[in-house]
């Protein structure tokens, strides 16, 4: 893809709302802790937010007295973007047409240090209508910025910029309403994470997406946790669905847990890593079958060549959601498809590798604890 792929993860009422005065209700509680722990889990390059929401969430209202800065004058037909040399490759993302956030820092600083906030380095999607002086104050205080429009935000070119000169392969849209909207016209939305509260929100609060349009998902997980709803859904592809691999992995365990786990006495893929210090490392791939289970091939791991990595060996397991049929079939050409995408990330795999071919009618979607895993390997992109 030329773009990010896009997961949008909310937290929403049982009737499809996402902000205003609901989310105060005690009853909401459980479910923003599960969606912030959730969003710490969930492997992206950062998170993008509409203005209002960064405004509610760490700006506070705040605004420079632009007179205090020089404009930065661009051509007519030419407007530059700001990138700094040194990026931290975690993203606050605000999508702010006209330029009207206040930033006091460069990068987030998040009060409670939320590691999936705090220190995340800003950068300002904005239209030509922004004023050069705000220009000038952003260059000031170091943050990144990019023009996608004239008047409104051309949300695809936005995507391909931050894809292309940032360098982001997957991020989190996390509001609000408008922003939301953004996305889902221009059909940009490849997962939906919501957290459902058990409430039913006011009548002026605000739905998923504002002015919506037609676009269907397919639901891919559903489970209760602390006592709310967590759904996750898929774009539905344009290629047969017979084509299309949903591969759910599970939070990763040690690997003496996943052993013992009930979840690894079956078919299905692992995938190993090591963590070491404050680093995890991804290490290794494999397949199980009904003949030879992921219990059955971790213990002969464990008992052989994992004794050479000191730190903790973390496991996280892998199972075909859909499609239902040729399980087998599919798990063989998951690990040989991951491989061939992604050769020089497995360390253990690197011999097995080279060796590998693949089936290009497969696209396989990873969801769930992927780590290092690429969340879309599509093969026909290798025709």
């Amino acid at each position: 893809m030329n773009r990010p792929y896009i997961i949008c993860h909310m937290v929403t009422s049982l009737d499809g709302k996402v902000t205003g005065d609901f989310l105060g209700n005690p009853e909401c509680a459980a479910a923003c802790e599960t969606y912030y722990e959730i969003n710490r889990n969930l492997k992206s390059n950062g998170f993008i937010c509409g203005r209002v929401t960064m405004e509610g969430s760490f700006t506070g209202g705040y605004y420079p007295d632009l007179s205090e800065y020089e404009p930065v004058r661009h051509d007519m037909d030419l407007k530059m973007d700001f990138i700094l040399d040194d990026m931290t490759g975690f993203y606050a993302i605000a999508f702010d047409p006209k330029g009207k956030l206040g930033w006091k820092s460069n990068k987030i600083i998040d009060p409670d240090g939320d590691p999936g906030y705090d220190g995340a380095q800003i950068i300002e999607v904005l239209t030509e209508q922004a004023d050069e002086r705000y220009l000038g104050y952003l260059e000031s205080m170091e943050i990144p910025y990019i023009f996608a429009g004239e008047t409104e935000i051309d949300v695809k070119l936005a995507l391909f910029k931050l894809k292309s000169i940032i360098g982001c392969d997957t991020l989190l849209l996390e509001g609000g309403s408008i922003v939301n909207g953004y996305f889902q016209r221009a059909d940009v939305i490849d997962e939906l994470s919501l957290v459902v509260a058990p409430v039913v929100a006011y009548k002026n609060d605000k739905p998923l997406f504002t002015d919506s349009t037609l676009s269907t998902f397919e639901a891919v997980n559903a489970k209760i946790e602390n006592g709310v709803t967590v759904l996750n859904y898929l774009k539905k592809g344009k290629r047969a669905s017979n084509n299309s691999v949903v591969i759910k992995w599970e939070n990763a365990l040690t690997i003496d847990e996943a052993i013992e786990s009930e979840k690894s006495d079956s078919t299905g893929l692992y995938y190993i890593s090591r963590v070491f210090g404050n680093k995890e490392t991804t290490l290794y791939l494999g397949i199980a079958t009904k003949h030879n289970t992921i219990r059955h091939r971790l213990k002969g791991h464990q008992n052989w060549w994992l004794k050479e990595y000191r730190g903790t060996i973390k496991v996280r397991i892998g199972k075909v959601i859909y499609p239902y049929t040729n399980i087998d079939e599919i798990i063989d050409h998951a690990e040989s498809a991951i491989l061939y995408e992604q050769d020089k990330l497995f360390f253990e795999n690197t011999s097995k590798t080279k060796s590998y071919t693949y089936n290009n009618l497969y696209c396989f979607k990873n969801v769930g604890d992927i780590f290092e895993l690429k969340p879309i390997i599509d093969m026909a992109e290798q025709e």
